[in-house]
């Protein structure tokens, strides 16, 4: 049987809600403009933090690559990645607000989504056939609208999904 792009994406978000979160490493204090206030995630090509940006007032989920892993190919590669996924605008996509190269190394700045993963979601309750259904069509719709733009997640996970206060689903990476 053949699945459509939308029905591929919902299977693969079906079938990653058991993958584990990693564990968390050492935060950094500061990286360029941004003052670091604690880790949120590590994996394995970096850790996530939630930080705050002074110079436009808001926190930020700053994305920053383990230090030894970052040659300069990587590097090009990391920031062409945040130059696409810049480009995309979807309510279930979580937006990337800036990214660049400080002393300390390089990040991706993204919207900071203030609630939970749907990996700490699931730990936590039950959710009803409709809500599943209706959390796997949104999450779908914006994989689906990522591939059409030539942008693929290749890491979509449980932990990688936030909900919000409100339980609105959002991809994050």
């Amino acid at each position: 049987m053949r699945l459509s792009a939308l029905g591929q994406a919902a299977a693969l978000v079906l079938l990653v809600l058991l993958t584990p979160l990693a564990r968390p490493a050492a935060a950094l204090c500061r990286l360029g403009r941004f003052e670091i206030k604690q880790q949120l995630g590590v994996g394995g090509f970096g850790s996530v933090y939630c930080a705050f940006d002074p110079q436009l007032g808001r926190d930020v989920a700053l994305k920053v690559p383990h230090a030894h892993l970052l040659t300069d190919e990587h590097r090009d590669r990391f920031l062409r990645e945040a130059r696409a996924a810049a480009q995309l605008q979807h309510p279930n996509l979580v937006s990337v607000y800036d990214s660049g190269v400080a002393p300390e190394g390089c990040y991706i700045a993204y919207q900071f989504v203030h609630g939970q993963t749907l990996a700490q979601a699931l730990k936590e309750r039950t959710f009803s056939a409709k809500e599943a259904a209706e959390l796997v069509h949104k999450l779908a719709q914006a994989a689906h609208h990522a591939h059409t733009k030539g942008v693929f997640h290749r890491d979509l996970k449980a932990a990688n999904v936030l909900l919000d206060q409100q339980g609105e689903p959002f991809i994050s990476d």
